[in-house]
């Protein structure tokens, strides 16, 4: 399972709009996120500040060999989104 996490509701409408182009994902606020969904997670999508998302997933993280991906969005590449 993929996660798509949102922290605002600007970031939920863009989750909903990512959710268009992968329909195999499931959306979420990050309030919601627990343990479980990380272990059970193929990958996470995280749309919101990075040091929000570092703070949500560390204590989750159980060794530095876990390798994670982030990438940054531009607020360009985020309008070319949304409009």
């Amino acid at each position: 399972m993929n996660l798509i996490i949102y922290v605002t509701e600007a970031g939920r409408r863009l989750a909903q709009r990512i959710l268009q182009e992968l329909p195999s994902c499931h959306i979420m606020p990050v309030k919601a996120f627990s343990a479980e969904n990380f272990n059970n997670s193929e990958g996470l999508i995280f749309i919101g500040a990075m040091g929000i998302c570092v703070r949500t997933i560390a204590p989750f993280v159980k060794a530095k060999t876990m390798i994670l991906l982030f990438s940054v969005w531009t607020a360009e590449a985020t309008m070319s989104l949304v409009s």
